[in-house]
């Protein structure tokens, strides 16, 4: 069922479709009425979990497997990907607060799946 923009006006309503793409390796976190889920293709989507809106997206350099912790407070979503930086994302609008490549090895075990 499509929703008019101006139904919701805080909100960027689009036609939002489950792909193969969209895949969560991990349960997701639920905060703020927002459900935060990783992608296959490196999109982490911020979706309302009562009507299933985006509230933003952002891409990472590669998959997101790690499940997305929501932290200080409710303000940062923090997660991983593949090729194994870390990120912290402002859970309200998807910007980034930081980005690092904790370590090199290739056997990064927390962030990296063969």
């Amino acid at each position: 069922m499509a929703m008019a923009a101006n139904v919701f006006p805080i909100l960027k309503c689009k036609v939002f479709l489950l792909s193969s793409k969209l895949c969560a390796f991990y349960v997701s976190p639920h905060h703020a009425g927002r459900l935060f889920v990783g992608s296959e293709d490196g999109t982490v989507y911020a979706l309302d979990s009562a009507t299933g809106c985006l509230w933003w997206n952002f891409r990472a350099s590669t998959t997101v497997k790690t499940a997305i912790s929501i932290g200080n407070h409710g303000t940062t979503a923090f997660f991983g990907d593949t090729n194994g930086n870390v990120y912290a994302l402002k859970s309200a609008d998807g910007s980034v607060l930081w980005k690092v490549h904790p370590d090199t090895h290739p056997a990064l075990p927390a962030l990296r799946f063969s």
